[in-house]
């Protein structure tokens, strides 16, 4: 599996990648240069670009984190903090 993350991308997140097995491809300080980059791999390569923020099945699974939080805890939460990015 091809990542493809800017330069300046969290340490910790590179990490978990990395222990996925996936090979990282740096590219730019931006989020936008890194998805040029990454949709112009896919094309080259024959593979497929998901979008980590515009793909109607990336939504919809993210979509499904507050029910499956709500099916999971013995009781209702006060407060869910989800971090963005």
């Amino acid at each position: 599996m091809d990542i493809f993350l800017p330069v300046n991308a969290s340490a910790a997140k590179k990490a978990r990648i990395l222990g996925q097995g996936a090979r990282i491809h740096y590219h730019g300080t931006d989020i936008m240069h890194t998805e040029m980059n990454a949709r112009r791999f896919a094309e080259r390569t024959g593979g497929y670009y998901v979008s980590p923020y515009n793909d109607m099945d990336v939504i919809a699974g993210n979509g499904t984190v507050g029910l499956e939080i709500m099916k999971q805890l013995p009781r209702k939460p006060d407060y869910i903090f989800i971090p963005v990015s």
